[in-house]
């Protein structure tokens, strides 16, 4: 029995998955909400002037991501020269998704480089420029999958930056990706990676218009999943 056991575990994928609980003094308890996907999920309970919030994630890089690419010629034909360029150098080569994810990860890490600088953030320019922030990054992202035909959608939120016992929240953009079997992920452009500590926010929420709050950190923990 534990032989079988044993075997099973070694042929099962494991992940690592990530629990964040913190809690966040502020009467603004409509700008969040409960969210899930197939790799992070936010669960909130009220209490008087508190908000407390779990969220837990599985990395992307851990997920089964091995499903079949193929350029869609029709949608990258619209695109610019430049563009267009990108796009085929993110596919060359590739079969997979996750293929394609870690070329998406190496362009973004090695040929862009984060500015918080007011400049343009379309895809085009931040090709040009090489430079950008959370937006730009998602821009990017969302043409060279939109280039094989994968759908996806920005997400608006928090980073959660740690320090001691608190954390800071850094007002943040990223993607929510959908295959065509319904499959839902989140990946960061800007970071390449996902992890537990974000904060989504409703998307009709307007930054400027949120009063600052604080963050405690209540409990962080690690664990291995099949």
């Amino acid at each position: 029995m534990q032989f079988f056991l044993l075997f099973f575990l070694l042929l099962s994928p494991l992940r690592q998955v990530e629990s964040l609980n913190i809690q966040i003094n502020t009467d603004q308890k409509t700008i969040f909400s409960n969210y899930s996907n197939d790799n992070f999920k936010q669960i909130l309970k009220f209490k008087e002037d508190k908000v407390l919030i779990n969220t837990e994630n599985t990395n992307f890089f851990q997920l089964d991501l091995n499903f079949r690419i193929r350029p869609d010629d029709l949608y990258i034909k619209t695109l610019s020269k430049k563009l267009k360029g990108s796009v085929h150098l993110m596919i060359n080569g590739c079969y997979t998704l996750k293929d394609y994810m870690i070329n998406i990860s190496k362009f973004l890490k090695n040929k862009i480089t984060y500015s918080d600088e007011k400049i343009p953030q379309d895809p085009e320019t931040v090709i040009i420029n090489g430079r950008a922030h959370c937006v730009g990054f998602s821009e990017l992202t969302k043409v060279f999958l939109k280039g094989i035909g994968v759908k996806t959608r920005f997400i608006q939120g928090f980073y959660l930056k740690k320090k001691d016992d608190y954390i800071i929240p850094i007002p943040h953009r990223w993607i929510e990706i959908e295959l065509s079997n319904g499959y839902l992920y989140f990946y960061d452009p800007q970071y390449q990676k996902f992890s537990s500590n974000y904060v989504v926010v409703n998307n009709a929420v307007i930054f400027s218009k949120i009063k600052k709050f604080k963050i405690k950190l209540i409990n962080y923990s690690k664990k291995i999943i099949n």
